[in-house]
């Protein structure tokens, strides 16, 4: 049996996303929904977000939902924070975007990064984790910047899933009006220990006459806390903490 409705409907899932459709179908014996013209308002904390930080949202010319799948053509997607009508921080668009419910990935084909509005990076294919995951290799949700004398930044954090115990993130960060500058963190846990390296690397940047400072500039920061499990005394922890700057405004100007 197909239901349709036009003009302007609304349609509430069980997980409190809203669906503003401009026409409609519903396909009760296949279980699936077509739309026009739409705009999805996802709940925040079904999709693994703080609601007051976040408005996670997809626009589309057309939408196709099933039971585990939304599929939408030529869509955009952001989980910024919504700022009067202005354009978000940063948005997927893509001429095809689909949400697998069930491996929650979000998958992007012919996907423009925009900065404000502004093309950022163009992707043939891509995609990345939706923010139910808590622990998989890809993609993390990229985060803005902005400085006085760098402009700008963007940064792209990519996750890699060691084991279950380890994991490292290797961070761009690009500006548009400087240099790049590149972050790493690995992490490790054991039974009776915890270990964080954190570093990172820029080729020198501009000062505020605008001039190109010559050399590198990098940080290395270490932590450790060890249990050494001694008889002789109820707590006998370890704590280890090291941390070397190459430079005393480096931390500052990159908000590090």
């Amino acid at each position: 049996k197909l239901i349709s409705a036009t003009d302007n409907v609304k349609i509430y899932d069980v997980e409190g996303n809203k669906y503003f459709v401009e026409d409609v179908y519903i396909d009760l014996q296949n279980k699936r929904i077509i739309g026009d013209k739409v705009k999805v308002a996802l709940d925040p904390k079904s999709f693994g977000l703080p609601d007051e930080e976040n408005d996670p949202r997809f626009a589309a010319n057309s939408i196709l939902l099933t039971e585990n799948v939304a599929e939408l053509n030529k869509g955009i997607f952001t989980i910024c924070k919504l700022r009067n009508e202005k354009c978000p921080p940063w948005s997927m668009q893509a001429k095809n975007i689909k949400h697998d419910k069930e491996r929650k990935t979000i998958y992007y084909k012919s996907a423009l990064l925009k900065i404000y509005d502004i093309p950022f990076l163009y992707l043939p294919k891509f995609f990345h984790p939706d923010p139910t995951v808590k622990r998989q290799s890809g993609l993390l949700v990229p985060t803005i910047t902005e400085t006085t004398g760098l402009g700008l930044g963007v940064s792209i954090p990519y996750f890699v899933d060691l084991a279950d115990n380890k994991d490292f993130t290797f961070t761009p960060k690009f500006y548009s009006g400087d240099r790049g500058l590149y972050l790493g963190e690995y992490r490790h846990v054991t039974k009776n220990s915890s270990w964080i390296f954190d570093s990172g690397y820029t080729k020198g940047y501009k000062n505020p006459t605008g001039v190109q400072t010559a050399g590198s500039r990098n940080h290395f920061f270490f932590k450790s806390n060890i249990d050494l499990d001694l008889d002789l005394f109820d707590e006998s922890n370890l704590y280890l903490n090291v941390q070397r700057v190459s430079n005393d405004t480096y931390l500052k100007i990159h908000k590090i």
